[in-house]
């Protein structure tokens, strides 16, 4: 089972994610939840921990949730947001060896 943990760190990485997935630039986004831009650069750099005003705003512009934006739960999502974040897969080496292995 996944564990959810809080850090401001954490959450300024997933607003900018969530603002490149929108294709936005700071300034844009911060407009676009009725925030100032120093406000928004200030949580997106982790100078500053998102507000729970400013989640909500967050979310009831573009249909996030506080369980994605806080801890990280992509399950709470949208489905075409939830793929769009969720983990890559490891790329497999592209040298794969047809030899045997030794035993």
């Amino acid at each position: 089972m996944d564990t959810y943990t809080y850090s401001a760190e954490n959450v300024a990485k997933r607003l900018s994610q969530l603002r490149k997935y929108l294709k936005l630039n700071q300034k844009e986004f911060a407009k676009s939840i009725d925030v100032g831009y120093t406000q928004y650069n200030n949580w997106e750099k982790a100078k500053q921990r998102l507000s729970l005003e400013g989640g909500l705003k967050i979310n009831a512009v573009y249909g996030t949730t506080l369980d994605f934006l806080f801890l990280n739960r992509r399950d709470t999502l949208p489905h075409a947001m939830a793929v769009a974040f969720a983990p890559k897969p490891l790329a497999l080496s592209s040298k794969v060896s047809n030899e045997a292995p030794d035993d």
